[in-house]
């Protein structure tokens, strides 16, 4: 039965990503983790508050789970109550639920203890444990409010930051976990012990179990010459200088296309002034990714994938060569008006289009349909 009257704890989740008041299935689990978090609080509240008990009630927690009833705008506020699966009729409502909410109250103090550089040995290390998952998939300007009403500055919140001081602050911690998404080449592969090796930038990672993804990590260790990229998601570990040492519990493991444009925005977002020969000015790296949601939204995924170059006043040129055609979209990332230019190898054929916004849909209409007119011509 329900506790149809009271919401148990609300939390708020502030980033883009909860803008339309809607939370990714991805993010889920966190309130699993913290359900459980509360509970094992709860049980170490009652075993102190009834010293001559040996062991909670049967049932005490077993029976008793929280349930989400709705997502509120505000970014997103997730609504839970607390429920039990056996009803008022076993004693449990409303005899033992005050340990719980002693439990949610002492958890947000907890946080705020991390908000404030301030925690205590009262924050038990089993607690702190909780953390390595709690949290784990935000993502930076990310935060999820376990007390988004509080009239105080200190709102227990859980981000990158506070998260990281939680587990490290553990007797026995000197790393912290994050889930991580990176593009990389596989160097080397054990199939005897189904581990592999990366290389990303100027980091070099062994001894990763491949888990369910030897074929995709097989295939991309044969084409590591052809400087072949594999897009890992997993779960990164990191020490307490921020380095990542070691990747485990791998979630997918995909080939990138040669012509990955996220792969290769990403590259381009790295430039710096002087790039080409002491010129060439870098490109803002905000609005590349501006520019990448766009393209994913708008361009027809039908369509061949077209090669991305930087100019030398910090734009960017795409092109792609179909049939006779020679195709190039210069774009400006400042304000994202593009020229579209066409020409045929074979004749002296020559288009050319202004479009004033290439976060439209429209103008990326244009663009679709004249290249799937150039691949069906002979």
């Amino acid at each position: 039965m329900e506790n149809n009257q009271n919401t148990f704890i609300a939390p708020k989740l502030t980033g883009s990503r909860f803008d339309d008041h809607s939370i990714p299935v991805d993010l889920l689990e966190n309130f699993a983790v913290l359900q459980d978090l509360i509970f094992d609080i709860a049980k170490d509240i009652y075993l102190e508050q009834n010293p001559e008990r040996q062991r909670v009630p049967k049932g005490f927690t077993d029976d008793v789970y929280l349930k989400l009833v709705d997502v509120d705008p505000g970014s997103a506020i997730a609504k839970f109550i607390l429920a039990s699966t056996i009803g008022l009729s076993s004693g449990l409502f409303p005899k033992n639920i005050e340990y719980f909410e002693q439990a949610k109250d002492k958890l947000i103090q907890f946080v705020e203890q991390s908000e404030k550089k301030e925690i205590t040995p009262e924050f038990k290390d089993k607690y702190k444990f909780y953390f390595n998952r709690l949290g784990k998939n935000l993502l930076e300007n990310e935060e999820l409010i376990l007390n988004p009403n509080s009239t105080s500055q200190y709102k227990s919140a859980i981000n990158i930051t506070t998260r990281k001081q939680i587990i490290l602050s553990s007797n026995n911690n000197r790393e912290y976990s994050s889930s991580i998404t990176i593009n990389a080449l596989v160097h080397e592969l054990d199939q005897d012990k189904k581990t592999f090796g990366i290389t990303f930038g100027e980091t070099k990672l062994q001894n990763i179990p491949c888990g369910d993804f030897f074929h995709e990590i097989l295939s991309a260790f044969v084409e590591f010459k052809n400087n072949a990229l594999i897009s890992i998601k997993a779960t990164g570990i990191y020490n307490s200088n921020d380095k990542l040492v070691k990747i485990d519990e791998i979630e997918s493991a995909n080939i990138l296309d040669p012509l990955d444009v996220s792969v290769r925005l990403k590259n381009l977002s790295e430039l710096k002034d002087g790039w080409y020969h002491g010129e060439g000015k870098g490109l803002n790296s905000e609005n590349l990714k501006k520019f990448e949601n766009a393209f994913s939204s708008f361009y027809d995924s039908h369509l061949p994938l077209p090669a991305i170059f930087p100019t030398i006043d910090g734009h960017i040129q795409l092109e792609w060569s179909i049939n006779q055609s020679e195709i190039s979209l210069e774009v400006n990332t400042d304000d994202f008006t593009a020229e579209y230019f066409a020409s045929d190898i074979n004749s002296d054929d020559f288009e050319e289009v202004h479009l004033s916004s290439l976060l439209q849909e429209h103008a990326w209409e244009t663009i679709n349909k004249d290249i799937s007119l150039k691949m069906i011509k002979v």
